[in-house]
């Protein structure tokens, strides 16, 4: 079945096409171009003003509306029937624990909407944050830990752990001889102990400024050792919360857009403004931004996850007078490019899978498209 998309707006890796039109053939995308209505189609869908993208990939998302990857797999697949709504195509199903690791590999052969990409180990090697909720699932990381993980699942794409710990170098040296994406992630490091991690094989900076040793002008830090690699990529929260606009700005000038994935960190997106308890901590919600309770609001640890949707940081970037198709970039060909799978998706491409989102020019989603199926669409 042949499908053809028309818009005032098509966003290709490299330009925005305007107007453009997508046409599709059963789930991969057969032509791209400005007018393609000499096409024989089946069906005609014109979004007049709205903008075509690729479907966004979220490296690094943990859940939504309060329901995480450690709470078992149909949370992860709530999350997966939740994500259309907001672009999202597909995803690393995202874990702190053993236990996360099982339900998202169980997640992954349950039915979805949003596609299960392969699983983000964000845990548990983390460094301690003196957080007694936080610090009681970590795990100091070894070879014989890391063999535990990698007995349980063949899914995962990617780990972060804290490099200053003792063990750290070991992990890295398995995780590149895997072809798993090594990251720093809530860790303690220095410059120098980050650039030294680089030679055994970290490539990858997890939520770059959260929850690591920040840029001063005597000890740069981790933020420093990946805004100065030519090498390392990262992922920035372009939520506008966990990190000041002039603070994304310097990341992208330094690391430009095919280094950075956007990524939502998400936890409790859909959710309005309360008190939560998961019996574990406490988070209240307000005003679209959850930190956890009784913790100083202006502390590195205070917030919890982002509430916020991937089309929520592409406007943070824009308004930083990035064009549209830089920040889209960064939502979905640059992290598909950061775990190779940029053949299969991350772009308006022949030959790619046909996962779409067509959104207004207020950054709403209009209609969500996963491998040439609409899967949802507004219904005003």
């Amino acid at each position: 079945m042949r499908k053809l998309l028309l818009a005032k707006t098509v966003v290709l890796p490299d330009q925005l096409l305007t107007p453009g039109a997508v046409l599709i053939e059963d789930n991969v995308i057969l032509k791209v171009g400005n007018c393609l209505d000499d096409e024989v189609v089946d069906e005609r869908i014109d979004f007049e003003d709205a903008v075509i993208s690729p479907g966004f990939f979220d490296l690094h998302i943990h859940g939504c509306m309060g329901q995480l990857t450690e709470d078992g797999p149909e949370a992860i697949i709530h999350l997966s029937n939740y994500l259309p709504t907001t672009g999202t195509t597909s995803f690393l199903a995202t874990a702190m624990t053993q236990k996360g690791l099982v339900n998202a590999e169980k997640a992954m052969s349950m039915p979805q909407k949003s596609q299960i990409k392969g699983i983000h180990m964000e845990g548990p090697f983390l460094s301690p944050r003196n957080m007694e909720a936080a610090d009681k699932s970590l795990v100091k990381p070894s070879l014989e830990a890391l063999d535990d993980l990698l007995n349980l699942s063949d899914h995962i794409v990617m780990m972060g752990l804290g490099v200053e710990q003792s063990g750290a170098k070991e992990v890295i040296l398995k995780l590149k001889e895997m072809g798993i994406v090594a990251s720093c992630a809530h860790t303690k490091a220095t410059y120098d102990e980050i650039v030294e991690a680089q030679k055994w094989g970290l490539t990858h900076g997890t939520h770059l400024y959260n929850v690591m040793t920040g840029l001063h002008h005597r000890r740069p830090g981790a933020v420093g050792a990946i805004l100065t690699s030519d090498d390392m990529t990262t992922e920035l929260i372009c939520d506008g919360v966990h990190i000041h606009p002039a603070a994304i700005d310097v990341a992208i000038k330094c690391m430009g857009f095919d280094r950075i994935a956007m990524i939502t960190d998400m936890t409790l997106g859909g959710i309005p403004d309360g008190d939560y308890d998961n019996g574990t901590y406490q988070v209240q919600v307000r005003d679209n931004i959850a930190r956890f309770k009784g913790i100083d609001p202006d502390a590195d640890h205070a917030i919890a996850g982002s509430t916020r949707p991937m089309l929520s940081g592409i406007k943070t970037v824009c308004e930083l007078g990035v064009p549209l198709y830089q920040a889209v970039r960064m939502a979905t060909l640059t992290p598909a490019r950061i775990v190779h799978m940029d053949d299969r998706f991350g772009s308006l491409e022949v030959g790619k899978d046909a996962d779409i989102v067509v959104f207004t020019k207020d950054y709403q989603t209009i209609m969500t498209m996963i491998q040439g199926n609409i899967v949802y669409r507004r219904n005003s």
